[in-house]
C-alpha cells in the first residue's frame, strides 16, 4: 500500500508542462503508516545532484525494517535520527546500504536519505514496523 507523501505528487502524477511541474521535488516526503497497518511504501526520483529526503515518524524503540528498491540498482540509503548530521553506523553515505533493521530510540523519528551516484532513477522505500521484535529484551 502506497504511504501518504504529503507536499509531493506521485510519480508519473506530474503534468509536464503546467506550473505544477514546478514543484520542489527535493522537498522532504513525509511517510504516514495508513490506518491499521504497519508497512507503508514510498516512491520518488533521485539523481546525483538530487537524493530524496523521507521524514519517518515511527514509535521509540519498535523495530523496523527499511528497504530501497532501484530501477538502476545503484541508488543507496542512510539514515539519520532527525537533528543529526551523523548517519546511523552502517548507513553512512559511503555504506552502500540498501536494507537496514534497527529502531528509532528518539521520539521524533528518522530522516532517510536516498542517493545515487549512478543515472538518474526511480527509486521505492518500503517500511515495515515490527512489533514483535524487541531489541531491548537483551539489555533487561
Amino acid at each position: 500500500m502506497a504511504a501518504t507523501v504529503a507536499g509531493q505528487a506521485p510519480l508519473g502524477a506530474r503534468p509536464a508542462a503546467s506550473a505544477e511541474a514546478a514543484l520542489d521535488a527535493s522537498a522532504p516526503i513525509r511517510v504516514e503508516f495508513p490506518e491499521g497497518r504497519a508497512d507503508a511504501t514510498a516512491p520518488a526520483e533521485v539523481t546525483k545532484e538530487r537524493p530524496a529526503t523521507f521524514l519517518l515518524a515511527v514509535p521509540q524503540r519498535v523495530a523496523l525494517t527499511l528497504g530501497l528498491t532501484s530501477r538502476s540498482g545503484a541508488a543507496r540509503l542512510s539514515i539519520y535520527e532527525q537533528g543529526s548530521e551523523r548517519a546511523l553506523a552502517g548507513t553512512e553515505p559511503e555504506a552502500g546500504c540498501v536494507r537496514w533493521i534497527g529502531q528509532a530510540t528518539r521520539a521524533d523519528g528518522l530522516r532517510v536519505v536516498v542517493h545515487t551516484a549512478g543515472e538518474p532513477t526511480p527509486v521505492r522505500l518500503e517500511i515495515t514496523l515490527n512489533r514483535d521484535l524487541d531489541f531491548n529484551s537483551a539489555r533487561d
